[in-house]
């Protein structure tokens, strides 16, 4: 578990179901998440399967009303030197520093602690609010690719990816 000011991140337990059929299940929530909106099968299955130890989502709990709020996948990439972090925060709770505060978290604990080299992040450019969270967080943009996400209407979404190194966090940490 990670502790934050007003924040607690901890792995997923049975309960979370109905706290996470909230966001999941909110087409404008999961706007941009590869999967999309999911069912209420899938949620508790995604549920289930991510209640172990070794499980990459972290589910969000705000400190004072003890609610979930979303969860950050945060797991290896390319080895145990680089981590990729993504997000996912309910709509009522967006916008008050929680995905930063649990990111900047979770980042200082992978360099701190985890022997990470480099942390990574991607979305799509018309998703505003998460590259200005990247940024926020000391990430760069390194690339731009396009049309490299298929989606289930036949479309392709393009991708920004962000990174920060160790070498840099130290510096504005």
């Amino acid at each position: 578990m990670i502790n934050t000011k007003r924040l607690y991140l901890r792995r997923f337990e049975k309960e979370d179901v109905v706290a996470v059929l909230q966001y999941m299940t909110d087409p404008k929530t999961s706007f941009y998440m590869e999967q999309g909106c999911l069912t209420k099968e899938q949620v508790i299955d995604f549920v289930l399967k991510n209640t172990k130890n070794d499980s990459k989502y972290y589910a969000i709990i705000e400190t004072v009303s003890g609610l979930l709020i979303g969860h950050f996948e945060f797991y290896p990439c390319f080895g145990s030197h680089t981590y990729e972090i993504g997000w996912i925060i309910q709509k009522e709770y967006q916008r008050r520093g929680y995905a930063f505060e649990g990111a900047q978290a979770l980042i200082t604990n992978a360099f701190l602690n985890l022997g990470v080299h480099r942390v990574i992040a991607t979305c799509q450019p018309e998703n505003h609010g998460s590259y200005h969270l990247m940024e926020k967080l000391g990430m760069e943009r390194e690339g731009y690719f396009r049309q490299c996400i298929p989606k289930e209407n036949g479309e392709w979404w393009d991708e920004y990816a962000y990174a920060i190194l160790k070498e840099d966090f130290n510096i504005k940490a």
